[in-house]
């Protein structure tokens, strides 16, 4: 081990933390434990270049996490704006989805703008893409069917509440970020849908069937909003 570690650990410890702190999804607590498991180890092997070279990826991450999120007030016309945009791309991405077999059932595309309104847009937003959304699509085009309304509209209430506190708690929308939120309300929800109707066939047929969807929830989200709504 270099002899000049423990000086170069005091001297960059302030700037590692700082920097840290941008790169985890739960906190500082996630931070150090990356700090102390993967950076400090690098630095013990290979002395001051490793902890440079570290240093390096964790600010090549931040940049890549640097996006803004918003938290839209009930006051604020772009909420209903925002909203009214989201609602109308989850009505034309379900009729597109249909145009396959079972596609709704394996894309989930009622969900998928619902993610990305609430992540980037806050909780408000979030929420009326949420609640208008499937009303909409079963009022006009009868899917989803009105059985299935009540559990759907839930789950995609779920899906806002979790993208929303995901969002606020993380101040980044890493893909981590995202298979979280996804993986969250699927739970959630599977374990309400099951109370409801009873079938475990039924809650878990969004993990059997619907995966497809869920990755591209995750993954869709993640780069919409890392590429297309950046700003």
């Amino acid at each position: 081990m270099p002899t000049n570690f423990n000086h170069n650990t005091t001297v960059n410890h302030q700037f590692l933390t700082e920097t840290t702190n941008y790169c985890g999804l739960f906190g500082k607590r996630t931070c150090r434990d990356w700090e102390n498991e993967l950076i400090l180890p690098i630095v013990k092997n290979t002395g001051t270049n490793g902890l440079l070279f570290s240093l390096l990826n964790l600010e090549m991450e931040r940049n890549v996490n640097t996006v803004k999120l918003y938290s839209l007030g009930w006051r604020e016309m772009r909420t209903y704006l925002f909203a009214f945009l989201f609602i109308a791309g989850n009505i034309v991405l379900p009729q597109l989805c249909h145009m396959i077999p079972q596609g709704g059932l394996i894309l989930l595309p009622i969900y998928f703008f619902t993610l990305v309104a609430a992540y980037k847009f806050g909780l408000r937003v979030g929420l009326l893409t949420a609640l208008l959304s499937p009303l909409v699509n079963s009022v006009l085009f009868g899917m989803p069917p009105a059985a299935a309304l009540p559990i759907i509209t839930i789950k995609v209430v779920l899906l806002a509440c979790a993208a929303a506190w995901m969002a606020n708690r993380s101040k980044g929308a890493s893909l981590l970020a995202m298979i979280a939120v996804v993986l969250s309300y699927q739970l959630v929800g599977g374990i309400i849908e099951w109370a409801m109707t009873g079938s475990v066939a039924s809650a878990l047929q969004d993990w059997k069937l619907g995966y497809p969807g869920m990755i591209l929830q995750a993954v869709g989200c993640w780069l919409g909003i890392n590429h297309v709504l950046r700003k």
